[in-house]
């Protein structure tokens, strides 16, 4: 029996209005087996929103979390046992592009104070704190300065 697509939306929209937590738990769930596809369509968003250039794959953020060795890049937190982030490291709000280069894998705590900063004045605000920054970037900042 073919069903037309309309036929089938209405059909799926009518369950989900009748069983709202059955839905809820069950993309609940699919976000927690693969959250990258859910992360990437956010940024995707933004970027337009922003016009930023640039988009990555899949396999651009697994390469990028394995060469950080699933620490966060800013103060190399273990990302295993956290939720972590797919940050810009120019934020799209300053011009950032949407690129692979310019992603990176943080800890939500790093992520949610950086807010729009570049990742200079971030390792200079840390530093000012007192925080550990990851050592790397800690050296390209007294080279700089």
């Amino acid at each position: 029996m073919n069903v037309c697509n309309d036929c089938r939306a209405e059909k799926q929209a009518r369950l989900r209005t009748a069983n709202p937590d059955k839905y809820r738990v069950e993309a609940r769930t699919r976000y927690e087996r693969n959250p990258l596809p859910y992360i990437m369509a956010a940024h995707n968003y933004r970027a337009r929103l922003f016009s930023a250039v640039g988009s990555y794959t899949e396999q651009d953020a697994q390469r990028l979390l394995s060469e950080q060795q699933n620490r966060c890049y800013y103060c190399e937190l273990d990302l295993t046992s956290v939720r972590k982030h797919l940050d810009h490291k120019i934020a799209l709000a300053i011009g950032g592009s949407n690129s692979a280069d310019n992603l990176c894998w943080a800890c939500g705590p790093c992520n949610e104070s950086k807010h729009d900063k570049t990742v200079a004045e971030f390792i200079a605000y840390r530093l000012r704190r007192g925080l550990h920054v990851r050592s790397a970037l800690r050296q390209r900042r007294a080279m700089e300065d």
